[in-house]
């Protein structure tokens, strides 16, 4: 074997090995790149997951404090409003005014009065109330669509990750069979 063709296939075998090499390396890296989508995808999930139930912790605490301070300070106006009520009854019966008349009726419209104050309490505090657990649904469903977005988004990288994998060593493949074809023609038109 002469000098020249003993060079020629040396040359050939490095560079075909080479290309090989650098394609795996390259196909390595392009999975181990889409590895970490996968796990970023995997803490997205979870992280979305705690929020979310810290969220609704955050929400049942303040609705049983909303509850039982309201509840509190619901009794203690219907107690005061009808306090109030039966006292202005118990004046008028004591000032001697009989149960008829302009007296009774402005007293009966007062107590009308006292019961419409509670009922609208009542209706502002289930208002509050839905609005409170509206709010953190309205929360909870912008964080799940904000999730299914970057999982999506990390699942597709991923995905294109993993197929540039394939490419790259296809690619490499390519480039070391035309490497040693190259450094083969060169030597025989050479010859």
């Amino acid at each position: 074997m002469s000098v020249p063709l003993a060079v020629t296939i040396g040359s050939a075998l490095l560079g075909t090995a080479g290309s090989i090499l650098a394609g795996d390396a390259q196909a390595g890296a392009a999975r181990r790149q889409a590895e970490l989508y996968d796990r970023q995808a995997a803490y997205i999930n979870e992280k979305t997951d705690w929020e979310l139930a810290v969220l609704n912790e955050s929400l049942n605490r303040e609705l049983a404090m909303l509850d039982a301070g309201r509840a509190n300070e619901f009794a203690a106006q219907v107690r005061r409003k009808r306090l109030l009520a039966g006292t202005a009854i118990s004046r008028t019966g004591k000032a001697g005014v009989r149960m008829e008349g302009s007296p009774m009726d402005a007293l009966a419209s007062s107590i009308a009065a006292v019961e419409q104050d509670l009922a609208v309490m009542r209706f502002n505090e289930s208002f509050v109330r839905e609005s409170m657990i509206r709010d953190v649904r309205l929360k909870s469903e912008a964080a799940r669509i904000a999730q299914k977005y970057s999982v999506m988004s990390a699942g597709m990288s991923a995905d294109a990750m993993r197929a540039s994998a394939g490419d790259i060593s296809t690619a490499s493949l390519i480039r070391a069979g035309t490497t040693l074809l190259g450094h083969m023609g060169d030597y025989y038109l050479t010859k």
